[in-house]
């Protein structure tokens, strides 16, 4: 803690910001962007030069086009050139407009965005940057599975992603339902809990080398095998 914070002069910790972005949030969000990605651009080199502008400057480019089309939805004509240096009449002072001053939730798509955009390796490594600043700021929301979710606990985001990122069978049921609760538009709980299940049912199918077995079929052959508690049981049933 900082020394005004143990002397009680300012809160050691904030609540939770669920449905809301502070400027201290909005701040650090912003910062990440700016050290993992905007500082990759460069403009075009001057024609007198031999150097050739560099890839992850083009790959800037392309994702401000991107960004452009499917987010902003704006003509292509209309672009602006990204050029940090001329912040109000460019790219990158619309985008750091849009960061600080649109609602949390229009900041939550375009981070969504950017993630499905660029590399996979940028991808990975600014989803960490990104938690990192969510989790310091005490945000009910973290980054998993290249989404903006809702969390209640650090060990279910991590179970999450760890589950997600596996080549099992079961992963691709819990990115579907992940897709499916978090579609702002139309979230389709419903549907979402039954890939849920559907996933527990794959790894019940390969726990019994059963693979077309029903779910409660692989219950009853895993209890048999295991201590199974009968609540957990009942729940899954039900479920």
């Amino acid at each position: 803690m900082l020394f005004s914070q143990r002397i009680g002069k300012k809160p050691a910790t904030k609540l939770t910001q669920r449905e809301e972005l502070d400027g201290e949030l909005r701040i650090k969000i912003w910062n990440v962007l700016q050290l993992q990605l905007w500082n990759k651009w460069e403009p075009e080199p001057e024609s007198y030069t031999m150097r050739s502008r560099d890839r992850d400057a083009i790959e800037i480019d392309r994702l401000m086009t991107y960004l452009w089309f499917h987010l902003f939805k704006l003509p292509l004509d209309k672009l602006p050139p990204f050029k940090p240096s001329h912040r109000e009449q460019s790219a990158y002072g619309m985008l750091r407009q849009h960061v600080m001053e649109e609602e949390w939730y229009e900041v939550f798509d375009l981070l969504e965005m950017i993630l499905k955009a660029i590399p996979r390796d940028w991808s990975a490594k600014l989803s960490d940057f990104l938690n990192s600043a969510l989790q310091d700021e005490n945000s009910a929301y973290r980054i998993t599975d290249l989404q903006v979710v809702e969390i209640t606990d650090e060990n279910e985001i991590e179970a999450l992603e760890q589950a997600t990122s596996s080549t099992r069978p079961d992963a691709e049921h819990l990115k579907r339902a992940l897709e499916l609760l978090t579609d702002r538009k139309v979230p389709d709980y419903r549907n979402s809990m039954k890939e849920s299940i559907s996933a527990v049912e794959s790894v019940c199918q390969e726990i019994t080398e059963m693979p077309s077995a029903t779910l409660n079929d692989c219950l009853k052959v895993i209890k048999r095998r295991h201590a199974l508690h009968p609540a957990f049981e009942g729940s899954l049933v039900k479920l």
